[in-house]
């Protein structure tokens, strides 16, 4: 089965997925990049429960610095590196150290990847989770932004879940806008600003 790439130098072409992968749609990958505007150039992107690895590939297709993908089934990483390997991008696994530039995949869970992401004092722009549907990871996920210092004061969260699924906002977090798109949500979250709440 295969997706096609929507902006970008990779635009129009195609990557693979399996079965037991739900990609983010067309519609959706379209929407969120349109929000996105022009901040997507250059930074750092983290695709977190990354699949095919389509979300980050549009990021690095449309001018982000560096992707960060977090997958730790090896089945699903096989078909991550099929992907590059087709786009011709090259990319690291597991580094000691996280390069300031190109694509790197932690294939790891997902709180292990943060906690070595924040002990390298990276700091992500974007952050794209598409957690399993019904899976309950959507709360889990915030609270793990809460606790380790990966985000800047302006980088921007998107949480896909399904549309029936109310999602509060975290510590650190707060909610600026919920999209539809049939059956699927995804939620765009800010940085608090702790300053003025403190006014």
């Amino acid at each position: 089965m295969h997706l096609t790439l929507i902006g970008g130098k990779f635009a129009r072409k195609k990557i693979r997925f399996i079965e037991k992968i739900r990609p983010t749609s067309t519609k959706v990958r379209k929407a969120v990049f349109t929000v996105l505007g022009e901040s997507f150039q250059c930074g750092t992107f983290l695709d977190l429960f990354a699949g095919s690895g389509a979300m980050a590939i549009e990021a690095i297709s449309r001018g982000m610095d560096r992707a960060i993908l977090v997958e730790n089934d090896p089945e699903v990483i096989k078909v991550i590196e099929k992907n590059l390997s087709l786009i011709k991008e090259p990319y690291v696994i597991a580094p000691k150290l996280i390069p300031e530039k190109g694509i790197i995949i932690l294939p790891w869970g997902i709180k292990r990847s943060i906690k070595f992401i924040a002990h390298q004092g990276v700091r992500v722009d974007v952050v794209y989770i598409d957690p399993p549907y019904y899976g309950r990871w959507e709360r889990t996920m915030l609270r793990v932004l809460d606790e380790y210092p990966i985000l800047k004061s302006t980088s921007r969260v998107f949480l896909e879940h399904y549309k029936r699924i109310k999602i509060d906002e975290s510590k650190s977090l707060v909610l600026v806008k919920r999209r539809e798109y049939g059956d699927t949500s995804v939620s765009e979250y800010r940085v608090k600003d702790t300053e003025s709440e403190n006014n």
